[in-house]
C-alpha cells in the first residue's frame, strides 16, 4: 500500500473529526451558558437580564468562523428542548433565531474589518453597535413573536418581552464576547480574523 494514499485518506477524516469536535464544544458552551444564566436566583427561564449564550455564540463564530454555526444551533436547540421543554417546532424556531442572529452579527463585523483582538477603539464601537445592538434585533423580534403566536405570552406583553430579550442578548454579548475574545485570541496573531 502506498503511504501517500493512506495519508490523504486520513486528513479529511481528521479535519472532519476536528470540525465535529469544535461544533460539539460550541454547543456544550452555549448549553452550559444558558444553564448558568437560569441558575441565578430570581432569574426566570425566559427573562434573563444577561444572556451569556448570545455572547458565547458570537465569540465562537468570530474565532472559529461562520461554518461552525451548527454548534450554536445545536446548543440553542438542546437548551430550549431540554430546559424549557417546548414542542420540537418551537425548539427548532428558537435555534433558527439564535443562529441567524450570531451569523448576521459576524458577517456585519467581518464586512467592517472587525479585529477580534479588540485593540482598536473602532472594533469596540463595531461590537457595541453591530454585534450587540443591530444583530440582536433579529432574535429579540423572532423569539417573542414565536412565544406570542404559540400562546406562551399574550400580545399585550410582546414589547415588554422583546425589550427584556434584547437587553439579555445585548448584555450577554457586551460582557461575554469581549471576555472570550480577549481570553482566546492569541496576542500578535490574527488567524481567526480571516476565517468566515
Amino acid at each position: 500500500m502506498n503511504p501517500n494514499k493512506n495519508i490523504s485518506f486520513r486528513l479529511p477524516q481528521s479535519r472532519f473529526l476536528q470540525y465535529l469536535l469544535k461544533v460539539t464544544l460550541v454547543a456544550i458552551a452555549y448549553f452550559l451558558g444558558g444553564k448558568l444564566a437560569v441558575s441565578i436566583p430570581g432569574v426566570a427561564l425566559l427573562g434573563s437580564s444577561v444572556w451569556p449564550p448570545a455572547g458565547i455564540a458570537q465569540a465562537a463564530l468570530l474565532l472559529l468562523g461562520v461554518r461552525y454555526w451548527p454548534g450554536v444551533a445545536l446548543g440553542a436547540f438542546f437548551f430550549d428542548f431540554l430546559g424549557i421543554k417546548p414542542s420540537l417546532i418551537l425548539a427548532l424556531q428558537a435555534s433558527f433565531g439564535t443562529t441567524l442572529q450570531a451569523v448576521v452579527a459576524v458577517y456585519l463585523l467581518r464586512h467592517l474589518g472587525f479585529r477580534t483582538s479588540l485593540a482598536r477603539l473602532i472594533d469596540v464601537i463595531y461590537l457595541v453597535l453591530f454585534g450587540a445592538t443591530i444583530a440582536t434585533q433579529i432574535n429579540s423580534t423572532l423569539g417573542p413573536l414565536r412565544m406570542v403566536l404559540t400562546g406562551l405570552v399574550e400580545w399585550n406583553k410582546y414589547w415588554e418581552v422583546r425589550w427584556n430579550w434584547f437587553l439579555g442578548d445585548a448584555m450577554g454579548i457586551l460582557i461575554f464576547t469581549p471576555l472570550l475574545l480577549i481570553m482566546l485570541t492569541k496576542k500578535g496573531t490574527n488567524n481567526s480574523e480571516k476565517k468566515l
